[in-house]
């Protein structure tokens, strides 16, 4: 009996004009936000070019306003450093070398200039510094500055070593330098120059998060501490699994992967997933009476209860046969932009209890992700019908939906946060052993929360629907 319901309310809502428009609604939105993530992303060259020689023109108008040192300074810098630019191609050894050299002496020569004048000992020697990097720009062989660099660095670990007896502050730098020059040997060995490549970018936030961890104080007090160290940490062991087992690897100009986008929309991150949620919830009970078709259903021998639960599931159900759809539809339109091959591209995650990171397959972790995004997506639905039940309104169940999850009490560090819905109903912060950036929202409260809120709004739902009047439609 049921299962009839439910089969005939999802052949409703399947063939229904809205839904059909919600796919093709996707299906659009998909490829013009790629199109344009991908066109304004900063790893597309054409967008790039165009906009080095806008700030050009910007800087060389401000060049002639500019009436303190300091904008100067900026100004001269920034417009010869762009113009430099412009030669290269965004990813590449050459403009890495301008950005972490050339930029800096730019800055400090035209310092120099108009602090102490074209004449002084100390403008003459950058510009002369200045005018070699330029120079070794010309042919830039970007592994000779690696090789000197690993030099650099271990002559600073040979001073630290060459003490009587090393200290644990002092045994912590040398193990950060050797950490330095393994990274170092890495790009060496794996082709990868600091060229601002996707690659690159990991290897050196890798050390970033080295250096952060190394000067945090471990012994945390607040909350807030805490979070912000097992953040750290969490960085810094997935760069080091990925450092161990060799999985950093340049895949071209990609401003995303697939790997990405699909756990993205898995995780509930997107707002379109989360609006045909809303959508469908709101409209499936409204459009019945708009209708009058609410009369056909009830003269069936059928209860209430039973058709609004049909209703439920069937929303349930063809919620997440649009989720999956919508996946597949990144997958091929990501695909387009990114490159398929960037669905291979390695999931890492991190545990914190152990404090080990492992890669895991996409399609589990695609899965992980969305069934602890679900309680989120079933809380809002059911809200959204209880509300469209209670005024045969679509768009005020909508607006209360959109409003549930638009609305953000994570700051708000009071105990009654502990109780606040929009706080609980996304487990994807405890997976893995996490904690809410509320130091008062647990795992614990948060399913009480999501059980007592989904049996107290179904039960409603139910009792609004048995008393709603319908001889008037």
């Amino acid at each position: 009996m049921m299962k009839n319901l439910i089969k005939n309310e999802l052949f409703k809502l399947s063939h229904r004009t809205e839904t059909k428009v919600l796919l093709i609604f996707a299906i659009l939105v998909t490829i013009v936000l790629n199109f344009m993530n991908y066109y304004f992303s900063e790893t597309n060259e054409n967008s790039y070019k165009k906009q080095l020689k806008s700030m050009i023109k910007f800087d060389e108008d401000m060049k002639k306003s500019a009436d303190n040192i300091e904008d100067k300074i900026y100004y001269y810098s920034d417009y010869e450093i762009n113009q430099l630019k412009l030669k290269y191609p965004l990813i590449s050894a050459e403009t890495g070398y301008i950005n972490q050299t050339i930029s800096d002496l730019a800055e400090e020569m035209y310092r120099n200039q108009f602090t102490n004048g074209i004449n002084s000992e100390s403008y003459l020697e950058v510009k002369k510094e200045y005018e070699e990097a330029l120079q070794k720009l010309e042919n830039y062989d970007w592994k000779q500055d690696i090789n000197e660099e690993i030099k650099a660095n271990q002559e600073v670990i040979d001073v630290l070593s060459d003490t009587t007896s090393t200290s644990s502050s002092t045994q912590t730098e040398i193990d950060y330098y050797q950490e330095v020059i393994r990274v170092l040997n890495y790009r060496l060995k794996n082709n990868i120059p600091q060229d601002g490549s996707n690659a690159s970018n990991t290897l050196d936030e890798y050390l970033e998060s080295l250096q952060a961890y190394k000067m945090m104080n471990k012994n945390v007090v607040t909350h807030q501490d805490k979070i912000a160290l097992m953040e750290v940490e969490k960085a810094l062991n997935i760069g080091k699994y990925e450092l161990d087992h060799d999985l950093i690897k340049d895949q071209g100009n990609s401003y995303t992967t697939i790997a990405e986008e699909l756990l993205s929309v898995a995780s509930g991150q997107g707002f379109m997933i989360m609006f045909v949620a809303i959508f469908i919830a709101s409209m499936i009970i409204p459009t019945e009476f708009e209708k009058g078709t609410i009369k056909q259903l009830l003269v069936k021998p059928y209860t209430r209860t039973e058709i609004l639960v049909s209703k439920i599931i069937a929303t349930i159900l063809y919620f997440i046969g649009y989720t999956i759809f919508f996946l597949v539809v990144n997958w091929i339109v990501v695909g387009i932009f990114a490159g398929f091959n960037t669905i291979k591209a390695p999931i890492i995650v991190y545990d914190f209890g152990s404090k080990t990171a492992t890669q895991v397959g996409l399609i589990p972790e695609l899965i992980k992700c969305f069934l602890l995004v679900l309680p989120r997506f079933l809380l809002t639905m059911f809200i959204a019908n209880l509300f469209a039940i209670g005024s045969k309104s679509t768009v005020l169940a909508m607006f209360v939906g959109l409003s549930l999850n638009m609305s953000d009490f994570t700051m708000l560090q009071k105990p009654i946060a502990k109780f606040i819905l929009s706080n609980c109903w996304d487990f994807n912060v405890f997976a893995n052993g996490g904690i809410s950036m509320n130091e008062y929202v647990t795992l614990t409260s948060s399913v009480i929360v999501v059980v007592v809120t989904t049996i107290v709004v179904l039960l409603l739902s139910n009792i609004v629907f048995k008393r709603k009047e319908i001889k008037n439609q």
